[in-house]
């Protein structure tokens, strides 16, 4: 009878020892029951999402009468769209980044912008009527200093003020935004027509000014006494300064 029970139990004795291996191995070859062990299979590695593709959200806006421009186009990269009767034109991206955004019309200047778009996906550009600018002295080639394309009526107020240094003996002229005013000392001030911000000033060589500058493109050209006389007579270019604008 003895030897029956220790029988008996040697033979619990293994068969608890056997499920205890069988439960170890299970969870040695099982990583999803959370135990950590030399021989659980790596993990796969998760692979990196794609950058999202966006539209460019651009609203197209007169510059000088503020209102919005419907048809422009707006080219960004490889691809392009149109302006809609709200003046806002979708434009696909392939990945948001600062990109150049290219807008014309006819009968508008081309203006070229770098835009955030790494930062925000809706901006808003200006474009300028080539007929509004007042690029030279009197306003054009014969002097009228009445331009047609212009109907400003008073009263008239006070915007904004930015003193210049000195006597302005000259009008200023105005394209795309800036104003570009001379001293009686011959320095050229480039003033932002929206908020009087100065842009940039340039101080010719030989000091003083005998006309308002003149736009060519996308320079502002200053002709000083000096460089009438002696420089511009010689054919020599009168100095130019580039135009930045915001």
């Amino acid at each position: 009878m003895t030897r029956l029970r220790r029988a008996g139990t040697v033979t619990t004795l293994v068969v608890a020892l056997a499920a205890a291996c069988a439960a170890l191995a299970h969870a040695v070859l099982d990583p999803a029951l959370g135990t950590t062990s030399a021989v659980s299979p790596a993990p796969a590695p998760v692979p990196k999402p794609l950058p999202l593709q966006t539209n460019a959200l651009v609203t197209v806006v007169d510059g000088d009468t503020h209102e919005r421009i419907r048809g422009a186009r707006v080219v960004i990269g490889k691809r392009a769209g149109y302006a809609n009767r709200r003046g806002l034109a979708a434009v696909r991206l392939k990945r948001p980044a600062a990109l150049e955004v290219r807008v014309s019309k006819p009968g508008y200047g081309t203006r070229t912008v770098r835009m955030p778009f790494a930062k925000r996906n809706r901006v808003t550009i200006r474009i300028y009527r080539s007929a509004l600018q007042w690029t030279m002295f009197g306003a054009n080639a014969r002097r009228t200093s009445a331009h047609p394309a212009i109907a400003l009526r008073p009263p008239f107020k006070v915007v904004w003020s930015r003193g210049v240094g000195s006597l302005v003996e000259f009008p200023a002229v105005v394209s795309e935004g800036v104003a570009f005013v001379g001293n009686f000392k011959g320095t050229i001030y480039a003033i932002e027509m929206r908020r009087g911000k100065v842009v940039w000033k340039y101080d010719p060589p030989g000091g003083k000014l005998a006309s308002s500058p003149a736009i060519v493109g996308r320079l502002a050209t200053p002709r000083s006494r000096a460089c009438c006389s002696a420089r511009h007579c010689a054919g020599e270019a009168p100095p130019a300064r580039p135009v930045h604008m915001a």
